[in-house]
């Protein structure tokens, strides 16, 4: 029972290690829990507890060391060990189980950053597919997987199903978020829409989301700050394309008054005359994941 416990807690450290994104010490916990199971097993060959198999043999080993693999960019080897977890899953708790789900969308977020987008989907949908099934309601409350899998529609370039996800999406950031206008999350999620809007050629629609995103950049990390004027700029330019000379001439001179001359090229280190306090510096971190040279927002 002692080794149990010692076990279990090694688990959870184990996962709150990769939560920090310090796979060093979640590799190093999982090993521990592997080398203690195996002295026992040598010990007490007939008598072994289940759940301290399960965690030793198949979540810590498969499960939390995928993850912390993934973090590490050794993508093969996640993948190796998301595979085995699925495997011994499926059979011991059932194609269906809620853990079985949780694997198949971080197996889509890995098979997603190898840029092999066609399986990367089958993940997120056969997820989605357990999640609906688990669910108590017909409402689906994981926008993480939502924007998954717009993301992966947008990048395949199936571009009127991923701006179906995104506005679904969208819709639970907001519910999500108690319509706070400050969510980097809406935001992000926005930034795809305008891209796929103006890419469909319905240039009214992206202008009037991306006056949207300047309001709500805005009100997170203040009108000077390198990405409110990148925006400014987009506006600008949409404004000149639809006609609207006069108005596009206010944003671009909106843009310059902002005071940061190099907005697209520096989009980081420009500080000067910028709000100062904690959560404007916060902020524009946050922002800056955004992406100036991804306009269309970060991958999932």
């Amino acid at each position: 029972e002692d080794d149990y416990i010692q076990i279990s807690l090694w688990c959870n450290m184990a996962r709150f290690a990769v939560r920090r994104n310090d796979s060093t010490k979640t590799i190093e916990l999982c090993e521990q829990i592997s080398h203690l199971y195996e002295e026992q097993q040598l010990q007490h060959k007939k008598k072994y507890c289940l759940r301290k198999k399960w965690i030793a043999t198949v979540l810590a080993k498969y499960y939390i060391l995928g993850m912390a693999q993934q973090r590490l960019d050794h993508f093969d080897k996640a993948l190796d060990c998301y595979n085995h977890f699925l495997h011994h899953a499926r059979k011991e708790l059932g194609h269906h189980h809620v853990h079985v789900g949780a694997v198949l969308q971080l197996k889509g977020s890995l098979l997603f950053e190898q840029r092999n987008l066609t399986a990367a989907m089958l993940a997120f949908l056969a997820s989605l597919k357990i999640q609906e099934l688990q669910s108590s309601t017909t409402i689906m409350t994981n926008e993480r997987l939502l924007y998954q899998i717009a993301r992966t529609l947008h990048d395949k370039e199936d571009f009127t199903d991923a701006l179906t996800m995104y506005q679904k999406t969208l819709k639970l950031q907001r519910e999500k978020n108690n319509n706070d206008p400050k969510s980097v999350q809406v935001l992000t999620t926005l930034c795809n829409m305008v891209r796929i809007h103006y890419l469909l050629g319905d240039v009214t629609t992206a202008l009037s989301i991306n006056e949207e995103i300047v309001q709500i950049a805005a009100k997170i990390s203040g009108n000077k700050h390198p990405f409110v004027a990148h925006r400014l700029k987009i506006l600008g330019n949409m404004l000149v394309e639809v006609g609207r000379l006069s108005d596009a001439m206010e944003v671009f001179a909106k843009a310059a008054r902002s005071g940061i001359s190099d907005a697209i090229t520096n989009f980081y280190h420009n500080d000067e005359d910028v709000d100062t306090s904690s959560f404007a510096i916060q902020a524009a971190k946050t922002l800056s994941k955004v992406g100036v040279l991804y306009p269309h927002a970060p991958c999932a």
